[in-house]
């Protein structure tokens, strides 16, 4: 259970740390298993936008709770 988990999620862990080919690639899987919501011609491109967000207010953890929390501070 706990791989399935990380196989699907697990980007959400290390994105500032990952390509845009490896985030694209992720992307890509995430939107495959939740399809139905998920509009698949743009979610890759706003992942990225949503890197280049992030990246601009450095946190000490960028987890998804710590992203959450700065899109609701901004």
């Amino acid at each position: 259970m706990y791989s399935k988990l990380k196989h699907r999620f697990g980007f959400l862990f290390t994105l500032l740390t990952s390509s845009e080919a490896e985030l694209r690639e992720s992307a890509l899987k995430f939107q495959e298993h939740f399809s139905t919501d998920i509009e698949e011609q743009v979610f890759e491109d706003e992942l990225i936008q949503f890197v280049g967000y992030i990246k601009q207010y450095p946190t000490e953890a960028v987890s998804p709770a710590a992203c959450l929390k700065r899109i609701r501070e901004h």
